[in-house]
């Protein structure tokens, strides 16, 4: 990790790497939208503050847009005021961290299909249980409403 800082969130680390969901870059190509495949694929970013989950709080579960796999509740998402959707942790082990091409940042995945999902600070003094932001492209996930009880 660049920072040198251990993971405190429920990320997964390279040793523990799945990708059980990776279909291979022919299929993805099919199965996705152009900007659902230059994001996930192709570690692209969507344009700050207009994701359509930027500002966006209802209850549910946002789950990988590649393969479905459930990644964060809302409970874990905050107002972080950086222009993606932030969660200051994910849901045990469905997000992989990995070193970033750039040498300075730490690239979050999903751990099931390795789709780009954005990238992890720590430190920043949020006010959140661990002080960690996941920096999400509104692009690589998707909310699922909480069933109403």
């Amino acid at each position: 990790m660049p920072s040198g800082r251990m993971p405190t969130s429920d990320t997964a680390l390279q040793n523990v790497k799945d990708g059980s969901k990776d279909i291979g870059e022919d299929k993805w190509k099919a199965q996705l939208s152009s900007q659902q495949y230059a994001v996930l694929r192709n570690k692209d970013t969507d344009r700050p503050r207009v994701g359509k989950y930027d500002n966006f709080f209802e209850a549910g579960t946002y789950l990988c847009a590649g393969c479905g796999t459930p990644l964060y509740t809302s409970k874990m998402k905050f107002e972080c005021g950086c222009g993606w959707p932030g969660f200051w942790d994910c849901l045990p082990k469905s997000v992989l961290e990995v070193p970033d091409s750039d040498g300075r940042r730490v690239e979050i995945v999903c751990n099931a299909c390795n789709g780009h999902l954005g990238h992890v600070f720590r430190g920043e003094a949020f006010d959140n249980p661990i002080n960690e932001r996941h920096c999400v492209n509104s692009t690589s996930i998707v909310h699922v409403p909480q069933a109403k009880q």
